[in-house]
């Protein structure tokens, strides 16, 4: 049996849910689990699209802006959401995985907030590998970084000078996956040059950026059948990935 999960930076749920791309990707895809970010909530809403799943929400003290929602078709065996870090994670935990659902914190025009991001770096490493002590790991979302050149269309243009793609968030990323996570997509597509991520003015070409990952335990490689992303929807600058594989909820 397999599960699919779907990870969608939405730039606002409500906003997203006015067109009918949401209701048509889940109907198309019919995802198990449903990771997304940037929900721009302040307080719990009713989601009729989601009436089947189990909802959690981690939704920012300041209205209009961050969010995570995760969504399933099966209960978690637990859920854990971090108050430190208000509107940016979520830790699910099914049969044997865990779904970490986050939104990096972006280090602003002219890495105003870095310090901000540094922290949220080394958190963000110390609980993937604390879980991944104690049964393998998917992480999910919009990372805010660019880890390799060919992750957007204009890397020279952009290195060091553009949030999302700097050295030290390259390097960090990199210390990330260590020798214990792997790049899902990057790793089974090498060469392929593929977007998440369009500003408004270039929402219809191929000149973006990949922000958005699935970030696994190297033991669950195997396990993995498909990870592909959907383009060309509306109601968000960023498109939906989807990974699918052998991990039992």
């Amino acid at each position: 049996m397999t599960t699919k999960i779907i990870s969608w930076n939405v730039d606002g749920l409500r906003s997203l849910m006015r067109t009918s791309d949401f209701e048509l990707v889940l109907e198309q895809e019919s995802p198990d689990i449903i990771a997304l970010q940037e929900t721009k909530l302040s307080g719990e809403m009713e989601v009729g699209d989601l009436t089947d799943y189990h909802v959690t929400e981690n939704n920012s003290t300041k209205a209009g802006y961050a969010g995570v929602l995760t969504a399933s078709m099966t209960p978690p065996k637990s859920i854990k959401v971090p108050k430190e870090w208000r509107g940016r994670i979520i830790i699910s935990e099914y049969k044997s995985f865990y779904l970490v659902n986050v939104y990096v914190p972006n280090s602003g025009r002219g890495f105003s907030n870095k310090k901000l991001r540094k922290e949220w770096d080394r958190f963000l490493k110390q609980t993937l590998v604390s879980l991944d002590r104690r049964k393998p790991v998917i992480a999910c979302g919009d990372f805010n970084v660019a880890h390799q050149e060919i992750d957007l269309a204009k890397p020279q243009q952009n290195r060091n000078k553009t949030a999302g793609f700097s050295d030290w968030e390259r390097e960090d990323f990199t210390d990330l996956l260590g020798d214990k996570f792997i790049d899902v997509f990057r790793c089974m597509f090498p060469d392929d040059q593929v977007f998440t991520f369009w500003t408004k003015r270039f929402k219809n070409t191929n000149i973006g950026w990949r922000l958005d990952y699935f970030i696994i335990s190297k033991r669950l490689a195997r396990h993995v059948d498909d990870c592909y992303m959907l383009h060309g929807l509306s109601g968000s600058d960023h498109g939906p990935i989807i990974l699918v594989g052998k991990f039992k909820t």
